[in-house]
């Protein structure tokens, strides 16, 4: 069950992480848009940067209230709507401390988190709840934390943090009665400007029906761009993914989601003249 309070200061903190909720304070600002329109939150992600949900800015130019009051200029330096995610860009922010970045893939269900925000117009608020699930893959076809954590409009942008105080997530959105939020790891692709690599094929959703199994989504190969990570692993055109990661795809889209999060290699099951077969892709995530 979730709450929205005050800082905290106590209770289920214990006396090494009790000043958490105020240390997060510190680093969460109010985005203004216009003659002081309230839009959302940021975080302090460096001294001269702030994180916050793309939803939350319109335009380029725009306005963050620190948490002693001042207000400073900033604008949008970057932005993905896909990820809801949006870079604001501050000089003035100089010597500010950024916030402790976490390990989402870590989070297990059950675990403490605390969102940062100000809902609703009350600024600075804390809401305390737990992890439903660590990474639950949404339409996208990309990851999100789903806690139980009592979000408004105002949150939007704010840090999802361990109990540590360490952030493991950007707020985004309510879904199902629950808080979504962009992990950690994708945050930091977004912030360094890392692009989700291209595999380099032109898809076409099918369905696949495997022996002795109701049917599942495929995709099949129809293009091939010569030199691509999918033209050196060997894909050929007729070829139908099945599988990235060892996860089947729910939706068509869950190709490009798979993608954005992938490391260095991608393993892919491919169905090729009736038989399954796995193709091992090194990707390239280009600046």
């Amino acid at each position: 069950m979730s709450s929205v309070m005050e800082p905290l200061s106590g209770g289920v903190f214990s006396p090494e992480t009790a000043g958490v909720p105020d240390r997060l304070l510190e680093r969460v600002v109010e985005v203004v848009d216009g003659p002081g329109i309230r839009m959302g939150a940021g975080i302090v992600w460096d001294s001269e940067m702030v994180v916050t949900s793309a939803h939350v800015v319109h335009g380029r130019g725009t306005h963050v209230r620190l948490a002693d009051g001042r207000a400073l200029t900033s604008h949008v330096a970057r932005r993905d709507t896909g990820r809801d995610l949006a870079l604001l860009a501050c000089s003035e922010l100089a010597g500010a401390t950024p916030v402790p970045v976490g390990d989402a893939g870590a989070l297990r269900a059950g675990a403490l988190v605390l969102a940062v925000g100000h809902p609703l117009g009350h600024t600075g608020a804390v809401a305390l709840g737990i992890v439903h699930r660590p990474l639950v893959r949404g339409p996208s076809g990309r990851h999100w934390i789903a806690a139980d954590v009592r979000l408004a409009p105002g949150n939007s942008g704010g840090p999802l943090a361990d109990a540590e105080g360490r952030v493991v997530g950007v707020n985004s959105m309510v879904a199902g009665g629950l808080a979504l939020a962009v992990p950690s790891e994708a945050v930091v692709r977004f912030v360094a400007g890392l692009a989700a690599p291209h595999l380099g094929v032109t898809v076409q959703p099918v369905a696949v029906k495997p022996r002795h199994a109701p049917p599942v989504l495929g995709l099949l190969v129809m293009a091939i761009e010569p030199e691509s990570a999918a033209a050196r692993a060997g894909f050929l055109t007729g070829d139908v993914i099945v599988r990235a990661a060892d996860e089947p795809f729910g939706a068509p889209g869950d190709l490009a989601g798979v993608l954005e999060e992938a490391g260095d290699r991608l393993a892919f099951d491919i169905v090729r003249r009736g038989h399954v077969r796995s193709v091992d892709v090194t990707l390239r995530r280009a600046a």
